[in-house]
């Protein structure tokens, strides 16, 4: 098998995970405690202020501003907790 086709299959087999609201919600609450506690270096205020916009619009999937795109130029995709972890066994076992 190509060494890219285990990770496109990982990659769309995460496109269908069922989406867990709640388990989002918790997360990045938490994420704004570790900001107020200072093991998150990030600003509060920034994060209140999206906070209160995303909260008002049910949290819905954002895309980066036009600053962070000219500025970092990002290039990635997600994969599911589960499907990387299978994809690291599958990937360390194969010989290099």
């Amino acid at each position: 098998m190509e060494p890219s086709r285990p990770l496109l299959e990982a990659f769309l087999r995460s496109a269908s995970v069922p989406l867990d609201p709640a388990a989002f919600q918790r997360t990045w609450e938490e994420a704004g405690r570790r900001i107020a506690d200072g093991r998150l270096h990030l600003r509060r205020d920034h994060y209140d202020s999206l906070d209160a916009r995303a909260r008002a619009s049910g949290y819905p999937a954002l895309h980066h501003s036009e600053a962070y795109l000219r500025m970092a130029d990002p290039a990635y995709r997600v994969v599911a907790r589960e499907e990387a972890a299978a994809l690291i066994r599958e990937l360390g076992a194969q010989p290099p």
